[in-house]
């Protein structure tokens, strides 16, 4: 390899934001190296978020269909030729492009590109966002050249009462698939550097946004995609919360923003985001957040240190939100409310609570010491790794 003249980097994951910024942080930290002959490419799902995210970033793309999740019905068989079918596109951009390595984040847009790299014998490394291993990832880790996690995995035991998280226990002991000649190494979810700098002054934020930075600042985030339920208890509660002198700042998603247009207050004081991709500066103002628990979005909490309430997606994969969010709430960054407990009275105690503790709440990332750590050197991390691979 270190004969070759260009050497060429692909990516694949997708999907939803989560999926898509560790990959952004990655190629920015391997873009700044001071090797020259890096090319890139990012393997897409066709109309998906990261197809216009990697055009913004200057990535090469190659679009492949998109074959969503899997899903628990008989209509598995028809997402199966979906599947093979992608693979196939897959596999003919691979051959064309012909990556030396391949870094994959899961997610169903990752599955047909790592297919078609097991096919080529194109090495790839895996990287595992949440405290669960995505079923993507666990189908092709064993073949991987390494497994980069972004949180110890956890092992859930369930008991007549009350859920009990193990937190540092591995699945690895229980579940026979992991890299068969690869490494496994905990390395933190990547952030994008602006994430650990302020480089525009928080009052010049706030003048932007037209807030008061005598008022208290809270900002809602649902994920890329939104949270309904979520954004139904904070509209009814909003008014009273601006009444209590908050200034609030809410990510709806593109559909549910037009889906609640009609129930935004006309108020100075609140403003409604389809998407916020700006998100390290609206944090950098906040004085507590309340968002859903994927493991990018608790990643871009711990960056910026802000305390936060979490209501983790019921219906994530192996319930992995509620495990992840355990993980701060366990550090005492962090209080959780399960969805199923979610009204206005909940809503605002904990919104209140919060505000009261916050200075307390901010003490505790110091809790995740190392693991913060390497979350901040997560993306060299994983950009040395690649860079070994290749050798």
């Amino acid at each position: 390899m270190k004969n070759q003249e260009k050497i060429k980097i692909g990516f694949a994951g997708g999907g939803t934001g989560g999926h898509i910024y560790p990959i952004l942080a990655v190629h920015e930290s391997l873009k700044g190296s001071a090797h020259e002959n890096y090319e890139f490419v990012y393997f897409v799902s066709e109309g998906k978020p990261e197809e216009k995210i990697a055009q913004e970033n200057n990535i090469k793309a190659k679009s492949i269909p998109c074959v969503g999740g899997m899903p628990r019905s008989a209509k598995a068989i028809a997402w199966i030729f979906d599947l093979v079918k992608a693979s196939f596109k897959a596999y003919s951009f691979l051959a064309l492009e012909k990556p030396n390595i391949v870094f994959a984040t899961g997610g169903y847009s990752a599955a047909p590109v790592l297919m078609a790299a097991n096919w080529l014998k194109i090495p790839y490394i895996i990287h595992n966002l949440d405290a669960h291993l995505g079923l993507a990832n666990l189908v092709f880790i064993k073949n991987s050249l390494a497994l980069t996690l972004g949180m110890p995995l956890t092992v859930t035991h369930q008991e007549k009462d009350e859920n009990k998280i193990e937190i540092n226990k591995t699945l690895f002991k229980f579940f026979p698939t992991y890299p068969k000649n690869g490494s496994v190494i905990i390395t933190g979810n990547p952030v994008r550097k602006e994430f650990y700098s302020d480089i525009e002054s928080k009052e010049k934020i706030f003048q932007t946004l037209g807030f008061h930075q005598k008022r208290k600042t809270l900002t809602i985030i649902g994920g890329s995609q939104g949270a309904q339920a979520i954004n139904e208890a904070v509209l009814r509660v909003v008014e009273d919360l601006i009444s209590d002198n908050w200034q609030i700042i809410h990510q709806l998603g593109p559909l549910q923003y037009e889906q609640f247009e009609i129930d935004f207050p006309k108020s100075p004081f609140y403003k409604p985001y389809k998407y916020l991709n700006n998100l390290h500066k609206i944090y950098a103002i906040s004085d507590l957040a309340i968002s859903r628990a994927g493991a990018m979005s608790l990643a871009e909490l711990s960056a910026k240190e802000l305390p936060c309430l979490l209501i983790p997606l019921p219906s994530s994969a192996q319930n992995h939100q509620f495990h992840n969010a355990k993980i701060l709430e366990t550090q005492g960054c962090a209080l959780v409310l399960e969805q199923a407990f979610l009204n206005e009275v909940s809503l605002r105690e904990n919104i209140e609570n919060i505000y009261k503790r916050r200075h307390l709440m901010k003490l505790g990332f110091n809790n995740l010491g190392s693991e913060n750590q390497n979350q901040k050197n997560a993306a060299q991390l994983i950009s040395e790794i690649i860079k070994e691979a290749i050798q």
